[in-house]
């Protein structure tokens, strides 16, 4: 949410109740939620049975998996309009609490915003002493529509490094990078250093052969997954990378035990450090 929409989201609120009183304001925030937040993946989750319904192994893990997102679902409701009443209250947005969420669509008709904390991953950057690597900016998967065109000028100014994840799930594909910190500064330089294009219509192709690179750090899954909002989206994350294990097996011919075996171990490696139940 950028400040001109919370400072909306105010004005409306006030309308209801002029102190903004919690009593009042949370309820009207839950509806609004409810209504512009999706949470549902099941009829993924469904397909992914009866694909493997012969295979018994398999849909205990993705049930064991689906089931953790589930119980996390009020949890994150409830975490979601928390946050929002702070901001609403406070009357602006800290970087501290600086978030991107970016969609993923797992299977036709089903979508959710996965979010990640930007204080965090910058806080695991200084931990991990990761340095600034030069990447191609087309490739960084930037969303041009939902760029601020207004705050590109003021963004040229800025010369911090963006935050690239290396999104594991989608590796090998087109989707592999997200860049989830510095969208308009290194837009900024893709767009000054090729003003003869027009991103917002340009063919995906055509411009992964545009070479400009900008700087950045890369995070990798551990990072990317410690830094994620709230662990609804780890057990979202493992039910993708399932997914992504069974491909791979399939292709190689290996039994169904060895994905359950190699996500079981995955589970346990990460739920030590991200992976609360």
């Amino acid at each position: 949410m950028f400040q001109n929409e919370l400072d909306e989201l105010i004005g409306e609120l006030k309308k209801y109740d002029p102190e903004l009183k919690e009593s009042i304001i949370k309820p009207i925030l839950r509806e609004r939620d409810q209504k512009f937040y999706s949470y549902n993946i099941e009829p993924w989750v469904n397909y992914l049975k009866d694909t493997f319904s012969e295979e018994p192994v398999l849909i205990e893990e993705v049930n064991f998996l689906y089931n953790r997102y589930r119980l996390l679902e009020e949890d994150f409701k409830e975490f979601r309009v928390n946050e929002i009443y702070k901001d609403v209250i406070a009357g602006k947005i800290g970087r501290d609490k600086e978030i991107y969420g970016r969609q993923m669509i797992p299977y036709p008709g089903v979508s959710i915003i996965v979010n990640w904390q930007i204080n965090r991953a910058l806080e695991l950057i200084k931990e991990k002493n990761l340095k600034v690597e030069n990447f191609q900016l087309t490739k960084m998967n930037i969303f041009y529509a939902e760029l601020n065109w207004a705050h590109l000028a003021k963004a040229k100014k800025n010369k911090s490094p963006g935050i690239l994840l290396d999104y594991e799930p989608y590796a090998g594909t087109e989707y592999q990078y997200v860049l989830i910190d510095g969208n308009h500064r290194l837009f900024s330089i893709l767009q000054r250093k090729n003003k003869h294009h027009d991103f917002l219509r340009l063919n995906r192709g055509i411009a992964n052969q545009i070479k400009t690179e900008g700087p950045v750090y890369i995070l990798e899954s551990e990072e990317s997954l410690a830094s994620m909002q709230h662990p609804i989206f780890h057990y979202f994350y493992l039910l993708q990378v399932l997914l992504t294990q069974v491909k791979t097996y399939d292709e190689q011919s290996l039994k169904w035990a060895n994905v359950v075996e190699d996500s079981n171990s995955r589970y346990n490696q990460l739920k030590t450090f991200v992976v609360q139940a």
